[in-house]
């Protein structure tokens, strides 16, 4: 089992990203926010994730967060002119 559950800002706002996937009796079962999941309770180190009809309880074995570094791109657009 993976699971990865964080914090998120994009544009301006936040949301709860999850990713994560779990292989039960050889069929894996992939959890993500772009397929529905959301976190319905973060607790003492457990969190319960839903996805349509599958649930999982997980907890954190390691307790030493870390940040994840992402590429951040700017895109200035210049105006086009014709001669």
């Amino acid at each position: 089992m993976m699971l990865s559950v964080a914090d998120i800002p994009m544009a301006g706002i936040h949301f709860t990203g999850i990713i994560g996937a779990v292989l039960w009796r050889g069929k894996e079962y992939r959890l993500a926010t772009y397929l529905g999941a959301k976190v319905v309770k973060i607790q003492n180190n457990m969190v319960r994730v839903i996805q349509g009809n599958l649930e999982l309880d997980a907890r954190l074995l390691e307790t030493s967060g870390r940040l994840l570094k992402a590429l951040v791109v700017v895109i200035s657009l210049l105006p086009f002119s014709r001669k």
